[in-house]
């Protein structure tokens, strides 16, 4: 058993408890917010690589229902460094293929501490985990033109939302500061007080949005 679920055995609130539940009470405010509009959403996950959670098509209640289920990837083990670039570049692949189409607006939020692993963050994608004797430290950041691809299209906002538990560094914050369409999209948080307020600012700012375009 990952010290994880035995924190959370005796009631204690992990940060992943909080992002869960924020995550579900955006999705049901901007449903109720925006019910003479169509409202769709996908969800996904990553560490290594992408995992998708939701679809487009596969409706709100189901979105909401896999985001009760979110587990922080190989939790397990010692240490969360991301595959940024391996993530990056397939997720670029997937939002090329969901590009907003007739006045559809899109918004993309990318949730991370921004922590990416020694051997690939210069773009490489071998995947050490588990192999103890090539164990690194996680004390880089990624390189933030790898948002390019799936930030810079007509109709679409991604959103850096970055949850900084320990590293409170400056390249950990420009990279995904940068990530983000604008700095007005960028979001910083770490309590339970600033996690539940960024997304109620989250929330403003993408109603703003819709309500600005119709």
């Amino acid at each position: 058993m990952s010290t994880v679920a035995l924190a959370e055995e005796i009631g204690a609130q992990l940060r992943i408890n909080v992002v869960r539940n924020a995550i579900k009470s955006l999705v049901t405010q901007i449903e109720e917010n925006l019910d003479n509009i169509e409202v769709k959403t996908a969800l996904y996950t990553f560490s290594n690589h992408i995992h998708t959670k939701t679809g487009l098509m596969d409706g709100i209640d189901k979105f909401k229902s896999r985001a009760t289920n979110i587990r922080i990837h190989r939790e397990l083990y010692r240490g969360g460094g991301t595959n940024f670039y391996g993530v990056f570049t397939e997720f670029s692949q997937i939002m090329n293929n969901l590009k907003p189409k007739n006045g559809v607006k899109q918004h993309v939020i990318i949730l991370s501490d921004a922590v990416s692993h020694h051997n690939v963050k210069s773009g490489l994608t071998d995947h050490i985990w588990g192999q103890t004797s090539n164990y690194r430290y996680y004390k880089a950041s990624f390189n933030p033109i790898w948002c390019d691809p799936f930030k810079n299209v007509p109709d679409r906002t991604v959103y850096g939302f970055w949850v900084d538990p320990e590293y409170s560094g400056s390249q950990y914050e420009r990279a995904m500061k940068e990530c983000a369409s604008s700095p007005a999209e960028f979001f910083r948080a770490n309590s339970e007080a600033e996690i539940n307020k960024a997304f109620k600012d989250l929330l403003n700012s993408i109603l703003q949005s819709v309500y600005l375009s119709n």
